[in-house]
């Protein structure tokens, strides 16, 4: 990436609502495909 690409990326994080940078679904990491909490 380029500066201009990480000055723009960080722009557009910051100028961004929180709300809409949440993620909708659970990260995979902690849950499988059927919502259940996975242990490593």
């Amino acid at each position: 990436a380029t500066v201009d690409d990480v000055l723009a990326h960080a722009l557009t994080r910051k100028l961004t609502p929180i709300e809409w940078t949440e993620p909708v679904t659970p990260p995979a990491e902690e849950s499988d495909s059927q919502g259940r909490i996975v242990t490593h």
